[in-house]
């Protein structure tokens, strides 16, 4: 794996063409791609086809038998280019419905690529225009417009939602094989209500649209010359990368073991893609590499509980030198992208920033990166605490090391505002695995440094997620009403069970002589301030709490979310 530093040394940063699509009544509007008029042969969607292309039976032909032989022959042997004869039919979208204003419509596509596209990364920010998108795919405009409304048009989200979702049933419903369709489903799903249950049925649906439009198709040869092309050939293969880390994702977090899943081509050379990409300007897809980086790490992790016991050790160094090589390569992205972004002339930097008041290639997606390698550093180390029945110190003490970092880069999360909300799913499904862990793990380190550690991090989460709250339904308030049940438990089952093992060992900052020498103290009155009636008073209101967020919990992990609130029943808690 290459330091991106490299592609700045080697390539540089290409500026798109500085060309104007005309609006409708002649007003211009932001820059794009190279858009031209048809020349030869026929135009649909603002897409040219040339005359020697190649039409599906059905829809005429234009080439002898032997000349479409001889080209279906050397399609073959190479990724096939966009279809660009699969053109959504013109429905309705927002705008022609009244819903909301052209200009509004505008604003949004803008929030959309200024802070939503940046966590996903599925959309090219100089291809995917307004306008593009207006005319090449109602479904996907429709999606864009839903998504963005959730967090900055509030008044308007409803109703936008509403139309989104019909013209995605529409295509499912007519089978219409268009990228579009993928693209408005998994920003759908990504950005998904609360009680939703259909995102690990609709990946699935998308996967077979991918495979019917070939975007699985490992290309060999250079990029086109002509920037159009290679903007949409590079779309079809962003998509498709997408459609591998939704997979895996929701595969794993659905405990489906026997489930196929799409599998990483071994040819496909992701450092090389991404040099391609950033050279026309899309620097964040730096960070997709880096889901799919992840993506791969974790499938060698979920490997490890079927390995035999004498290759434990030899495939644990491998994912440990994995996430080493990928903590070098992407916690130092910060800066290289930056660079990149610096080389960029003005006018580009002015399409990336959208409207100017911060850089896409700051903080924020950065952070999500660095979760992302923290919460697979976790899972490679809470492997070995099981394989050890928790009885390993050294494995215990790495654990401890790296649940600390997930949470100091939570609270760097907060910093950016709105952003832990607009991580909805992502954040919440990372924080059950990782709250159900702490939880179990308090009756078995016993009274001690680290069971006081597990209650300071449980804290502290609860904290960042009480911070960040600003509606009932979201992200945040879901995740700090859970963590506020586990704490109640945990400080249960910690003054009613004897400890099931010597307290253990404690590293950096951890092992102060103070927390070292530290009576232990009843976690009931460390958290009193959460729990002022005591924890009787708290029960039904905690039960009722559960009863109420495990619909959500159960659309993100099916039949296990039902099992970890049977553990964390109120009802079942020991009295203190």
């Amino acid at each position: 794996m290459v330091a991106y530093r490299a592609i700045i040394s080697r390539f540089g940063v290409s500026k798109p063409h500085p060309v104007r699509p005309q609006a409708k009544g002649g007003s211009a509007v932001s820059p794009s791609l190279s858009w031209r008029p048809p020349s030869t042969g026929s135009s649909r969607g603002g897409i040219t086809m040339p005359t020697s292309s190649i039409r599906h039976l059905g829809h005429g032909s234009e080439l002898s038998l032997a000349e479409a032989a001889d080209a279906k022959a050397a399609a073959a042997t190479r990724a096939p280019l966009p279809e660009k004869k699969l053109i959504e039919p013109s429905w309705p979208d927002p705008v022609n419905m009244k819903m909301i204003s052209i200009h509004e419509a505008e604003q949004l596509v803008r929030n959309f690529h200024q802070d939503l596209n940046p966590l996903i990364k599925i959309l090219d920010l100089h291809l995917h225009t307004h306008d593009y998108v207006r005319s090449s795919s109602t479904v996907l405009y429709a999606a864009m417009l839903a998504a963005a409304a959730k967090f900055f048009r509030k008044d308007i989200y409803p109703q936008l939602l509403s139309q989104a979702q019909q013209l995605v049933t529409r295509a499912m419903s007519e089978t219409l094989s268009h990228i579009g369709v993928i693209k408005a489903i998994c920003i759908l799903i990504y950005w998904k209500e609360s009680g939703d249950r259909s995102s690990w049925m609709r990946v699935g649906w998308c996967v077979r649209l991918g495979y019917q439009l070939k975007l699985n198709y490992v290309r060999n040869e250079p990029l086109p010359a002509d920037e159009f092309e290679a903007r949409l050939v590079l779309d079809r293969e962003r998509t498709w990368i997408n459609l591998l880390c939704f997979d895996a994702t929701y595969r794993r977090n659905h405990d489906f073991d026997q489930t196929p899943h799409l599998p990483v081509p071994t040819q496909l050379a992701i450092d090389k893609w991404v040099e391609e990409t950033v050279k026309l300007g899309n620097l964040e897809d730096i960070y997709l590499a880096a889901s799919l980086d992840s993506t791969k790490i974790h499938n060698v992790i979920f490997s490890l509980e079927s390995t035999a016991p004498a290759g434990v050790d030899i495939l644990r160094a491998h994912c440990r030198e994995l996430i080493q090589m990928a903590e070098q390569k992407y916690y130092s992205a910060e800066c290289e992208i930056l660079s990149l972004f610096e080389a960029l002339p003005a006018r580009s930097r002015l399409l990336t920033t959208g409207l100017g008041t911060k850089t896409l290639v700051g903080t924020a997606t950065y952070n999500k990166t660095r979760m992302s390698i923290d919460s697979i550093a976790i899972s490679l180390s809470s492997t070995r605490l099981r394989q050890t029945n928790f009885n390993d110190p050294m494995a215990l003490a790495d654990f401890s090391e790296h649940v600390s970092n997930m949470v100091a880069t939570l609270e760097m999360v907060e910093r950016n505002e709105g952003l832990l909300d607009r991580l909805q799913d992502t954040i919440a499904m990372t924080l059950f695995s990782l709250g159900e862990l702490l939880a179990k793990l308090v009756p078995i380190v016993g009274p001690g440094p680290m069971q006081q550690n597990i209650f300071r991090w449980l804290t502290q989460i609860f904290n960042v997620c009480t911070r960040c709250t600003d509606r009932e339904d979201g992200a945040p308030a879901f995740i700090a009403r859970f963590y506020r049940l586990l704490l109640l438990h945990s400080a249960s089952v910690s003054v009613s069970m004897p400890p099931t093992r010597a307290a253990s060992p404690v590293v950096g900052e951890q092992a102060s002589a103070t927390l070292t020498q530290e009576a232990y103290k009843n976690p009931f009155e460390e958290l009193g301030w959460m729990f002022p009636d005591g924890a009787e008073g708290h029960q039904n209101a905690l039960q009722s709490t559960s009863a109420a967020d495990n619909e959500y919990w159960e659309t993100l992990f099916p039949g296990a979310s039902t099992d970890v609130m049977t553990w964390l029943d109120p009802t079942q808690f020991a009295s203190v």
